[in-house]
Parts: structure tokens; C-alpha cells; sequence
């Protein structure tokens, strides 16, 4: 599968850690054992020598489907206290992320679907409902060597359009949704449009908590109101949302932030700005609830 490369991120309580992670990881030198990786070594970014006006591109809307109220909130949240603090906030216009996202659906089943199926045995090891719905939807198609030459040119093609779109508005890094939903119910996910474009790009991303989904998380409640669908997963991601937040209330929130190809140290600190402004914020809204308390 070497048109879209499978990573494991790791999962930290700090940005801190996940800094050390990486740090220990590349200190052991894996290209030594694994050719096809870069021989290149954790290069330590402090937060100080980043630009102290960051310039932000926000994508509310993957052009496919919107994000729940809670998420939407989320993302808000994160804008407000980004501008408060004087960082540029521009709008990321996510004209591509269609285009992208049918290629990497193509690209993941290239042998329709045969290697997963061999993994499992129908009579005692089903396909979950969210593998079914793959192979119903995308693995419908084998395609010959040639198409898979011709699938390597789009992924040229896509990659090239993104890094000119990054290099045109000058953004430091991508702010975003990770899913249309905050964790989703079993067998309820569908989506992964707002994660797996930017895997398929070999660009970073990192996530941090924002908080948690209120009872006041409704379309009207966030201020920011629910669109038409433009597709069928829009419309079947709002039916989710039919019962308001009652279903996914206390959940947490998050927020992504997406970088330069083979830049995760300049992410993880620019990460720690935007960190920093959160965990100030909760300690002041902690204390204002304190002293209502009194």
C-alpha cells in the first residue's frame, strides 16, 4: 500500500510527551533498519522562534459534510481565543478536499477489497458494520496496473494543489475539525474525510481537547446554523444529530491542527500556543465559577 502510508500517531496526556515520543523514537535511528524512511532526526522547535502573529486557515466545512454543534463549538472556541491573542485568522477554502477524498477511497480497495476480506472469515469473524459499508460503497472495482499508474498521477496531482494552496496564503498551519462528530456511537461512523485527506497528503496533524458537549450544543445554540445537505453522508451525519447533544453529552470536544509535510516539530510547538491559551482559559472560567460559588 504504498500510495497512502498507514501511521500510528501517539496518544499522550501532554504535547510535552508526545515531543519525547517522537524524540526517542528517531533517536534509535529507524531508517537504519527500515530503507524507505528519511535519515532524518527529531529537530527540537522551541514555541520562541515560531512567528509570534501566526496565520491560521480555518476549515469549518470539508465541502462534504458539516460538523455537529459540539465540534463547530470547538472550533469556534479555539478561533476566539486564537484572535484574542492577536493570531491572523483566515478562511480555508476547502474547494479540494472532495476531489482528494474520492482518490483515497479509490486507493485504499485498488484490489477490491480482496487483502481485507482474506483477513476474516465471514462465518466466524464478520465484517463490522463499518468495514460492510466500505466494501459495499468502495471496494466495488479491481483495478490493473495501469489505472494504478494512472491513480499515482492523481495523487501527484492532488498533493501538488494543496502544497501551491499553502504556499498562495502564506498559512502557518490548518485549523479543522477530526470528524464530523465528536467520538461516534457504535456503528456509526462513516466519514473519516477530515482525517484521512491529510494522511494521504503525508502531512501532520495533532489533537487537542477543548472541552465537552453541553446541553446548550444545538444548531441554534452555537450560533452557527446547520446547512442543507450537499450529499447523502451530510444528511445521514445530521440524522445523528437529530436528538440534539443529549446522545453524545459530557463527550469530549477537540480540534485538529494540520502542517507542513516533514514539519512535526514546528507543529507540536505551534500546538502548545494554541495548548497554553486553552488551559489558560479553563483556569480562568474555573475560577469565575469558584467565586460565583462563594
Amino acid at each position: 500500500m504504498e500510495a497512502i502510508i498507514g501511521c500510528v500517531g501517539p496518544m499522550a496526556n501532554s504535547l510535552a510527551d508526545i515531543n519525547l515520543f517522537c524524540k526517542v523514537a528517531l533517536d534509535y535511528q529507524p531508517w537504519r533498519h527500515e530503507p524507505s524512511l528519511m535519515p532524518l532526526p527529531w529537530r527540537p522547535h522551541p514555541v520562541e522562534i515560531i512567528p509570534k502573529r501566526l496565520r491560521i486557515g480555518v476549515m469549518w466545512h470539508d465541502g462534504m459534510v458539516q460538523p455537529h454543534p459540539p465540534v463547530l463549538s470547538a472550533l469556534q472556541h479555539a478561533v476566539d481565543i486564537l484572535r484574542s491573542a492577536g493570531h491572523e485568522i483566515i478562511t480555508w477554502d476547502s474547494t479540494h478536499m472532495k476531489e482528494t477524498f474520492k482518490w483515497i477511497n479509490n486507493a485504499y480497495f485498488m484490489d477490491g477489497g480482496d487483502e481485507f476480506r482474506d483477513f476474516t472469515d465471514p462465518s466466524t469473524d464478520p465484517a463490522v458494520p463499518y468495514m460492510s459499508f466500505m466494501y459495499d460503497t468502495y471496494a466495488t472495482k479491481r483495478y490493473t496496473l495501469e489505472e494504478s499508474w494512472r491513480m499515482n498521477v492523481e495523487h501527484d496531482r492532488v498533493r501538488k494543489l494543496y502544497a501551491e494552496q499553502l504556499r498562495s496564503t502564506g498559512v502557518d498551519v490548518i485549523l479543522c475539525p477530526t470528524h464530523p462528530s465528536v467520538a461516534a456511537a457504535h456503528n456509526e461512523a462513516r466519514h473519516w474525510g477530515y482525517s484521512a485527506v491529510f494522511n494521504a497528503l503525508d502531512l501532520p496533524g495533532v489533537v487537542l481537547p477543548v472541552g465537552q458537549v453541553k446541553k446548550t450544543h444545538t444548531w441554534d445554540g452555537v450560533g452557527i446554523g446547520k446547512t442543507e445537505p450537499v450529499s447523502e453522508m451530510d444528511a445521514y451525519y445530521q440524522r445523528l444529530y437529530d436528538d440534539g447533544p443529549i446522545k453524545y453529552e459530557d463527550a469530549p470536544t477537540s480540534v485538529q491542527l494540520v502542517g507542513e509535510r516533514l514539519q512535526e516539530e514546528k507543529l507540536l510547538a505551534m500546538a502548545e500556543v494554541l495548548d497554553v491559551l486553552l488551559k489558560r482559559h479553563r483556569k480562568g472560567v474555573a475560577l469565575a465559577e469558584s467565586i460565583d460559588n462563594l
